[in-house]
């Protein structure tokens, strides 16, 4: 049979009832929504031997067909975990705080609709359990995951006992993470910090040719979605030392901004250190860009920094000038036009006129570019959700409003598409 907790649309298994019985929300001058529709598509487990009594709701919204959150809820109202609650091994966006709200109010004081949702969970369980049922041509392409189940998992992480002996997991399940572990890991918040800042910084594991050299590439995500400012130490000393740089170089600045306003000064001492890692320079430099977009008060005393600090390399002699100066020029470039600093077009024009620093002359035209991008837009465009470095791959489903897997939208922090390897602002994007 399927798996437990494999969820699939109830548009995939019941397309006509779907098309009919989909919520559509409309919002009007919301102050994050805005003017829009958007629909609740719910999905189920389509395990037969599971009773979870559950449904994840994808929120889609109908401009773009943009999956913008993913919000699951119980219908017992003892269920330990009952929420609603956000998903966050499943995509979610800028919009999922917000709407997380309007759902909960909708679940709490609309019971024909939640009537309507355990319908459709019954609908669902009984069709599943019946082996002659049409629907299991609609799954025959449900994939089937491990033996276990999830509350087996639950009970196994919930049950190491220290966190220490959690963190120790890391170090052996290698790149088929479980959800339960990150959910518990996740969990515990702050006190695993200490756990997996030594997993991030331990030089071992990152040469390590055993499943462990994966743990510290999830510490970076799990440090990105805990969220808790005392990581900051070992985050600066990850990016001192050049420590799994081909990670940190994209991911960086996300895990930067995760920390705030109060990690500002340690991390502009790596920013600053001509002897820290060049790399790793560069990825602080991009992450204290999106932090002065996110937080209006710091952004005078950044640019002042940005300035400062690009006017030093700049006035560098010939034989100082080295091979990285080129790439934290460019970010400290970037994070001013971001930062929509006029003074700083001098500055910009100095930079690309001095042949020194191999700047590439195609590339001034999209800084320069930059002033005309809101904050809110460069910062959705850079953004991204830790936990989705967990989240398998998803195929499309046919259904009504379906999770439409279009060609992703290339940011200027990912891969480029062209397989140089290097940041797509750092590559096609600027030729």
């Amino acid at each position: 049979m399927y798996a437990s907790g494999e969820m699939v649309l109830f548009g995939k298994m019941f397309r006509e009832f779907a098309w009919k019985e989909t919520r559509v929300l409309a919002t009007t001058n919301h102050p994050k929504l805005g003017n829009e529709s958007y629909a609740l598509v719910d999905a189920y487990c389509v395990d037969s031997n599971c009773d979870c009594r559950r449904v994840m709701l994808n929120v889609i919204r109908d401009r773009d067909r943009k999956h913008v959150a993913t919000i699951n809820w119980a219908f017992d109202p003892d269920d330990e975990d009952r929420g609603p609650f956000l998903d966050r091994l499943n995509p979610q966006s800028e919009l999922s705080d917000a709407l997380l709200d309007l759902v909960g109010d909708i679940l709490a004081g609309d019971d024909l609709y939640v009537a309507r949702l355990e319908r459709h969970y019954q609908m669902v369980k009984q069709a599943v359990k019946d082996p002659d049922h049409e629907v299991h041509g609609a799954l025959k392409d449900v994939s089937r995951k491990g033996p276990e189940t999830r509350q087996k998992m639950r009970t196994i992480f919930t049950a190491a006992s220290t966190d220490d002996e959690l963190a120790d997991l890391w170090k052996k399940v290698g790149l088929d993470v479980p959800k339960e572990l990150v959910d518990e890991t996740v969990r515990r918040g702050g006190r695993m910090v200490p756990y997996l800042g030594a997993l991030l910084t331990d030089q071992d594991l990152w040469e390590s040719d055993s499943e462990g050299r994966w743990a510290p590439v999830h510490a970076i995500f799990l440090l990105q979605a805990i969220k808790d400012p005392s990581a900051t130490p070992y985050v600066v000393d990850a990016f001192r030392r050049g420590l799994g740089m081909d990670w940190l170089v994209e991911n960086g600045d996300n895990l930067v901004l995760s920390f705030g306003p109060q990690a500002v000064e340690s991390l502009w001492g790596v920013a600053a250190d001509p002897q820290a890692d060049g790399w790793g320079r560069c990825s602080v430099i991009s992450g204290l860009g999106l932090l002065g977009l996110a937080h209006e008060e710091l952004r005078a005393s950044l640019i002042v920094r940005f300035q400062g600090l690009a006017l030093s390399i700049l006035d560098k002699p010939d034989k100082d000038v080295e091979k990285t100066d080129f790439k934290i020029l460019e970010g400290l470039l970037e994070n001013l036009a971001c930062l929509h600093d006029e003074t700083s077009k001098g500055l910009i024009d100095r930079a690309f006129a001095d042949t020194r620093f191999e700047l590439d002359p195609g590339y001034k035209k999209d800084i320069l570019g930059f002033y005309n991008d809101s904050f809110e837009e460069i910062l959705s465009d850079l953004r991204t959700d830790p936990l989705q470095h967990f989240a398998p791959e998803e195929e499309e489903e046919d259904a009504p409003r379906p999770i439409v897997k279009q060609a992703p939208k290339v940011g200027r922090n990912d891969p480029c598409p062209c397989g140089s390897g290097k940041k797509h602002k750092k590559c096609c994007l600027s030729g």
